[in-house]
């Protein structure tokens, strides 16, 4: 089989991460704070990087943290950041010791994660815009490795061509019939 190109799977790169890097980079532009936003888009950010890299959703996300202790806790921590927004749009508190660990979102703080004081107790800091920035910056190397490697190419194409459709019901089928035809 002849080497595919990058070219043949551009727009399948480009659709997710391009859409994702894009949204990232504008956000992290603006001085409004959208914390969770952002967030949310790092954590599809590494689950589509995850994907295409034949990696954990996990294993990417801690290739944003900064110390070997904190890689350590990439697992819990990506739970707690990525479900926990996905499902209810808040943060889940990681549970140490017996103690309760909440997560909070700082838009203007400089390092991608911290611990620190927080309403008497520990809190665990995430700077939003740098870890958005980092994962901006993981696309681009992604992006790198797949213009450069044809093994890469070969490995995002057979992890991207899942099945990318809902099938829907014969009532749902009905439903769309009737309103397309109101059109």
């Amino acid at each position: 089989m002849a080497d595919l190109s990058f070219a043949e799977i551009e727009k399948e790169f480009d659709e997710p991460l391009g859409y994702i890097k894009n949204d990232i980079s504008a956000l992290c532009l603006q001085n409004e704070r959208v914390n969770y936003t952002v967030a949310l888009l790092v954590g599809v950010g590494c689950e589509v990087l995850a994907k295409g890299r034949g990696k954990a959703s996990s294993a990417v996300f801690a290739e944003l943290l900064p110390t070997d202790d904190w890689k350590a806790l990439s697992k819990p921590l990506w739970k707690a950041v990525r479900n926990g927004l996905a499902h209810k749009f808040d943060t889940k508190h990681l549970h140490v010791d017996g103690e309760s660990i909440q997560i909070y979102f700082d838009w203007m703080r400089s390092q991608i994660v911290d611990i620190g004081p927080a309403n008497g107790q520990t809190g665990l800091f995430i700077g939003t815009r740098p870890l958005g920035r980092l994962l901006c910056k993981k696309i681009d190397e992604f992006r790198w490795e797949l213009e450069n490697d044809a093994v890469a190419r070969e490995r995002f194409r057979q992890a991207h061509s899942y099945k990318s459709k809902t099938e829907c019901s014969t009532s749902e089928t009905a439903a769309w019939r009737r309103l397309v035809a109101k059109k």
